[in-house]
């Protein structure tokens, strides 16, 4: 099992109960609670031969989003090649937010 303290901060890749695959940057884990607070969270699909990020909220915003640990089968440190992929369309959101927040 890993230490969760130690994951935070980190992207991590997450398989929940129903088989969804998240990646996301791991900001805190609430003991008392049973959850996983998450930043950015992205669901990967499949995409031809390809793996694909999707919002996993496409009405909301995303940069804090809690998971109950009992939801969660499987989390594990992402690959350094996902993290990077994942950093890229993350950084891309950002800035296009800072562009829609200066035109208010």
């Amino acid at each position: 099992m890993y230490d969760l303290d130690k994951l935070t901060g980190e992207i991590i890749t997450l398989k929940n109960i129903s088989g969804i695959e998240i990646i996301a940057q791991l900001m805190a884990h609430d003991e008392d609670n049973n959850v996983l607070e998450l930043s950015e969270p992205r669901i990967v699909v499949i995409n031809g031969e390809d793996l694909a990020l999707i919002p996993y909220l496409f009405t909301g915003p995303a940069s804090s989003v809690t998971i109950p640990t009992s939801q969660i089968m499987s989390l594990v440190k992402a690959h350094e090649r996902s993290t990077e992929d994942y950093n890229k369309i993350v950084e891309v959101v950002d800035e296009y937010q800072e562009e829609v927040d200066d035109d208010k």
